[in-house]
């Protein structure tokens, strides 16, 4: 994977299994004068989970680790995360996924995303959120801005500007999930600002929708600013 030469039968490569990732001897040496182009080999933990067919990346909690998260993910052609119980700290600031994507948390409790989570992409993908807590966002805790659907499972979205908010798609839905002591607003669908007309023209191009499932799911006590 290094300098992409064809070598023979019998010569010594050092790997890492799960990063499916192999260099030559020569490569490997030149790590030691260049460690950050090896990283993946000198520095690897084992972050790739397989199980079956899926991939999935699992991500420690840290400053940025979800952003980091989203963008490998994206480049390595990963469609599943898996976080890690703790807090993934991004100050509050939008992380976009604008890919298919699945964010899975070990435990709705234990699992923080500090982040206004933007999700766009195309109208046919879809981004799942499952079993975390979205919290502190600077702004829409979740927003689907108009592109992919939004699929929130056992997700919690509390203490941000606004909840959850949808924007011309129609495919959303949140089951069992819990929207609560945001400022401005809970849940929010809306048509993008277009008017009430353009909304109801035939094609539905506008139209906003979120499909609300599970026994479980309770949105109270927003708009905490009172305004």
């Amino acid at each position: 994977n290094g300098c992409k030469k064809k070598l023979p039968l019998g010569s010594t490569i050092h790997g890492c299994r799960s990063c499916n990732y192999d260099v030559c001897d020569d490569c490997f040496a030149a790590a030691a004068v260049s460690p950050n182009e090896w990283k993946q080999v000198l520095n690897c933990t084992p972050d790739i989970i397989t199980d079956g067919e899926m991939v999935v990346l699992r991500v420690q909690p840290g400053l940025n680790s979800f952003s980091n998260a989203v963008k490998d993910a994206k480049r390595r052609g990963i469609s599943n995360l898996c976080l890690e119980n703790g807090v993934h700290d991004e100050k509050g600031e939008q992380v976009v996924i604008d890919f298919p994507l699945k964010v899975i948390g070990k435990n709705k409790d234990d699992v923080e995303i500090r982040a206004s989570v933007v999700v766009e992409g195309k109208k046919e993908e879809d981004v799942w959120l499952i079993c975390c807590t979205v919290t502190g966002a600077n702004g829409p805790g979740v927003w689907g801005n108009g592109g992919a659907a939004v699929h929130l499972n056992q997700v919690c979205v509390e203490k941000c500007d606004f909840g959850v908010v949808v924007r011309s798609t129609t495919r959303n839905t949140m089951t069992d999930c819990n929207v609560q002591y945001n400022k401005y607003s809970g849940l929010k669908v809306d048509c993008g600002g277009r008017s009430n007309r353009q909304v109801q023209n035939r094609d539905g191009a506008y139209n906003g929708c979120m499909t609300i499932r599970g026994s479980a799911t309770t949105i109270h006590h927003n708009v905490t600013s009172r305004k």
